[in-house]
């Protein structure tokens, strides 16, 4: 943790040492990082999660096709749905759906309201259990019953302000009074229908049914470890049993639909709620991260530029540097704290001061740039390839101040201390 924070503090510094270009840097990637977070999450959402239901993927669309009249995607009709019902070996259960407008009276202003026409079992398949009361039945779903309504949870607040007491009451869909017999869960949604707001079974009366009138919806639950090929199969054979057990409709012959060659077209429940926006989706989610790409490109570029532009001033300040001699403050304080006074005397003494050292530092080899009363200062050769200086003072004469101006010069790996002139 001290070496994160300790790293954290010398990126601080950096970004406050340039605040225009960590200000360009940042306010790129965020761009990019941020348009891809926003897009992956709409994905994720809506591609990517698995339908709110239980065993999600056991559900399915169920569509057909009608390649001899040119029909690529055909609904659901009433007729399978019974055929299927009845004799299907790979379903647990089939329902059947499709959108509806209501008016509503008698309960306080009458409005227009959206509504779901449904089979008894299609809110089963997905596994809802109603808030208050109960489901459909096949007895509601069945024509000659009492007529009933579930209230979904947004509507039953909003009419009726949340009253438990609503179960058994009545209320009037364009002008038939219906019960209310429950009201769904709060976090129910019908796959991708929003705003519903009543729900009422479609009450079909099988003696009446004929071939064709494919306008609704379809889905299904399969059994426990039936696929789609195998779900396929069964309803492909269920569609000749179809043309079988109804009557065409009039004006129509059987051989008509047995030249459009309907055939099976199941598909998994979640690509009927997502349709086409799924690939636009994966579109954009790719067009961003080439956004993403090139922050990260212009990024690199403006690393590059920086580096550069930072070689080139290093450059020309080493230049500078080797082309004005400068005076060295280190210089006078190693030659200082070197100096050993050997003898001091006041007659014929001497005194003698030597480094013995060599001073090289990076490269650069320190010269006596002046000397000025000097006298009797000579050099040799001390251990280790260093350079000695001797001073010889003599017997009645003053220590004369000497000022020796240091330059620098690139040199030998071994320093050299050179004898100026006087």
């Amino acid at each position: 943790m001290a070496m994160f924070n300790d790293q954290l503090r010398q990126v601080l510094r950096w970004l406050s040492r340039t605040p225009v270009f960590a200000a360009i840097t940042l306010i790129t990637l965020a761009v990019g990082v941020g348009a891809n977070t926003v897009i992956f999450s709409v994905l994720e959402g809506v591609l990517l999660k698995p339908l709110p239901y239980p065993h999600p993927e056991q559900l399915i669309g169920v569509w057909h096709t009608a390649p001899g009249v040119g029909i690529k995607e055909l609904n659901m009709s009433p007729s399978n749905y019974f055929i299927d019902r009845e004799q299907s070996t790979t379903f647990q259960d089939i329902g059947m759906y499709t959108g509806d407008s209501l008016s509503v009276t008698g309960a306080g202003e009458p409005e227009q309201v959206r509504g779901l026409d449904v089979t008894d079992g299609t809110l089963p398949i997905l596994g809802v259990t109603p808030a208050l009361g109960r489901l459909f039945t096949r007895e509601d779903d069945s024509p000659g019953s009492p007529e009933t309504v579930v209230l979904t949870y947004g509507y039953w607040r909003q009419k009726f302000g949340g009253d438990t007491s609503v179960i058994g009451r009545s209320i009037t869909l364009d002008g038939k009074p219906r019960e209310i017999i429950g009201v769904l869960p709060r976090d129910f949604h019908f796959l991708d229908y929003d705003d519903l707001s009543l729900i009422v079974p479609f009450r079909l009366d099988r003696n009446k049914v004929k071939l064709g009138n494919y306008s609704y919806q379809g889905l299904a639950r399969l059994k426990p470890g039936v696929t789609m090929a195998q779900a396929s199969a069964d309803v492909a054979r269920l569609l000749l049993i179809t043309n079988r057990s109804f009557p065409p409709p009039e004006g129509f012959s059987v051989k008509l639909f047995e030249k459009a060659q309907i055939a099976p077209n199941l598909r998994p429940l979640k690509q009927d709620v997502v349709g086409d926006v799924g690939n636009v989706l994966w579109v954009l989610m790719g067009s961003i991260a080439m956004v993403l790409l090139i922050a990260c490109a212009n990024v690199a570029n403006l690393f590059l530029v920086r580096g550069e532009a930072r070689q080139r001033n290093r450059v020309a300040y080493r230049f500078r540097r080797e082309s004005q001699p400068h005076h060295s403050p280190n210089a006078h304080r190693e030659l200082r704290s070197c100096v050993s006074w050997r003898r001091f005397g006041g007659g014929s003494g001497d005194c003698r001061h030597s480094w013995n050292r060599t001073i090289d530092s990076g490269g650069y080899a320190l010269r006596r740039h002046r000397e000025r009363e000097c006298p009797g200062a000579s050099v040799c050769s001390g251990r280790g390839g260093a350079r000695c200086v001797y001073f010889r003072i003599g017997s009645g004469t003053s220590f004369h101040q000497t000022r020796c101006a240091v330059g620098i010069e690139r040199g030998r790996k071994n320093g050299d201390l050179r004898r100026g002139r006087k």
